[in-house]
């Protein structure tokens, strides 16, 4: 009986056929838990914006029915000065009739902006001015700043800093390398950027976690680096009716003035890691 005979190249017509689609199917696989993630991650976010924006609600409804009827339609987060001006005006009545109301709506919008970065702060750093004077406006913002900014800082550490990750690899290596050559003195170079005027600070808070700044260094930077800031628009928001628009609190001068600042506190920390760096090696 004669056994059959094989050719010795049996199976190889199957094999570059089946490779590539196993390759491509796991490209699509990885494609697809990309797309997952990215849309896990937004769904999240989605989901902590409207219990953020529901407790935001919350709080002005008690506004809103402690306002009179005729000045209601003045009650809308403000996106210029002349709508500041409006709710202002509308909302005095309702300060003195139920002045924690208005306070519980204020601190709500606030962290909810500050917490998903919301455009729109200097609006709100204004009102506070004006609602509630310089002195308990300016220490009202200047607790409950960090907070909201603490909140990008959890979200990125938590699911949210894949999307850095994914879509800005540029800047999040930079700024790593940055921080690694300031890592002995931090707290100034992290001061540094959050007085310069033009820091996108949205980024940076989401960033923190991803390259290596503790959160409390991140939050008392937050805290202190902002304060300069946040104190000319509450101070320009206690006298409201002098302001015209935007660029009447964040003027040349003013610009000037911070970048002069935040270098100061750049070059003290450069100066104090040198020094650090000499006794050392002594």
């Amino acid at each position: 009986m004669m056994r059959e005979r094989r050719s010795p190249h049996f199976g190889q017509d199957e094999g570059p056929t089946t490779l590539p689609e196993l390759s491509g199917w796991k490209e699509e696989e990885k494609e697809g838990r990309k797309e997952r993630s990215t849309a896990f991650v937004f769904a999240v976010l989605a989901v902590l914006f409207l219990v953020g924006g529901g407790v935001t609600y919350l709080s002005f409804r008690q506004v809103y029915y402690n306002t009179p009827t005729e000045k209601r339609q003045y009650l809308a987060i403000p996106h210029s000065i002349d709508s500041l001006k409006e709710l202002v005006a509308a909302i005095s009545h309702t300060q003195e009739a139920a002045p924690s109301s208005v306070l519980s709506a204020f601190v709500s919008l606030y962290i909810l902006k500050q917490g998903f970065s919301i455009p729109g702060s200097v609006f709100l750093n204004l009102l506070a001015g004006a609602l509630f004077g310089r002195v308990w406006g300016f220490l009202l913002v200047f607790i409950i700043c960090p907070f909201g900014a603490s909140l990008n800082y959890m979200l990125s550490h938590t699911f949210a800093g894949s999307l850095l990750t994914r879509h800005f690899p540029d800047r999040l290596a930079y700024l790593r390398t940055k921080v690694d050559e300031n890592r002995d003195n931090l707290l100034y170079f992290l001061l540094f950027s959050r007085i310069f005027p033009f820091t996108p600070n949205w980024f940076l808070n989401f960033a923190s976690p991803l390259v290596g700044i503790p959160f409390p260094l991140f939050f008392i930077s937050v805290m202190l680096g902002l304060a300069p800031y946040n104190f000319l628009c509450v101070q320009a928001g206690n006298t409201l009716s002098q302001v015209t628009s935007a660029s009447d609190v964040m003027n040349s001068s003013v610009v000037l003035q911070l970048v002069g600042v935040a270098a100061a506190f750049l070059a003290f920390g450069a100066l104090r890691a040198r020094a650090k760096k000499k006794h050392d090696n002594k």
